[in-house]
């Protein structure tokens, strides 16, 4: 009995002995073999390399086309009035305009309807005004312009130069006009302009709802109603001393 466990003590010192020199042999080997890897020893991530297949993408080329710059124009017949905007030039028609007459110191006045466009307020466009007809002017212009607003002075605005007799109130003064606006493609478009005040003054409507970005051939203007003379010495005529259009011309 005494001999078998003094046996089993040997054998458990045997077996540490070996356990610890098998633990030193681990350690020295990567020690002694620095390159010597077993499974279980390796501490660093697998990297997987995963090849992307390289996706060609065309991007469409837009070729975009600038808009064209806009040129603020003031358009007048003959002269400039309104600051130092370019001027282009305007053929003016009319249904008619009144002879000549005399003012009150027997000097010859004239009613042509390129008055409209002179930059003078004491010269006017006059015309027989019969209620029930519509007489008109047409303006063409020379180059197509973009018209923003169109402004006039809807009566005959003149002191007689001798006596100070105010001509205001002796014509008919313009009440109502419908423009009619021809475009250089061949499109066309109305506007109607009510109630314009009964002062002497630049009164402007604006042209942006029916002419938008399109280029303007001619307008004409009609004269659909107008307010009765209110002098003890009436005229029979209805005038407009001065029109102004406003807008811009394409510039490449």
């Amino acid at each position: 009995m005494y001999r078998s466990t003094t046996i089993t003590s040997y054998r458990l010192i045997y077996t540490g002995i070996i356990l610890i020199i098998i633990g030193m042999i681990l350690w020295l080997i990567p020690i002694i073999f620095p390159d010597f890897r077993l499974l279980w020893w390796d501490d660093e991530p697998v990297q997987y390399v995963v090849s992307t297949p390289t996706i060609a993408m065309e991007l469409e080329v837009v070729n975009v086309v600038p808009s064209p710059t806009r040129q603020v124009t003031v358009v007048r017949f003959n002269g400039n009035c309104e600051g130092n905007n370019p001027i282009i030039g305007v053929i003016v028609d009319a249904s008619s305009f009144a002879p000549s007459s005399r003012d009150d110191g027997g000097n010859a006045t004239y009613y042509y309807p390129e008055h409209t466009l002179d930059c003078r307020s004491d010269t006017s466009w006059r015309t027989e005004y019969i209620s029930g007809l519509q007489p008109w002017l047409r303006y063409t212009f020379d180059t197509p312009v973009v018209l923003t607003h169109v402004s006039l002075k809807p009566g005959y605005d003149k002191y007689d130069p001798f006596t100070g007799r105010p001509r205001w109130f002796q014509n008919w003064r313009v009440r109502s006009v419908l423009f009619m606006i021809e475009f250089v493609n061949g499109e066309t478009c109305e506007l109607y302009w009510d109630e314009i005040s009964d002062t002497p003054v630049m009164q402007q409507f604006s042209m942006e709802s029916c002419v938008q970005n399109r280029e303007v051939a001619n307008i004409t203007m009609f004269i659909t109603d107008a307010r009765p003379p209110e002098d003890v010495d009436p005229r029979v005529f209805v005038a407009i001393s001065d029109m102004m259009f406003e807008g811009y011309q394409y510039v490449d």
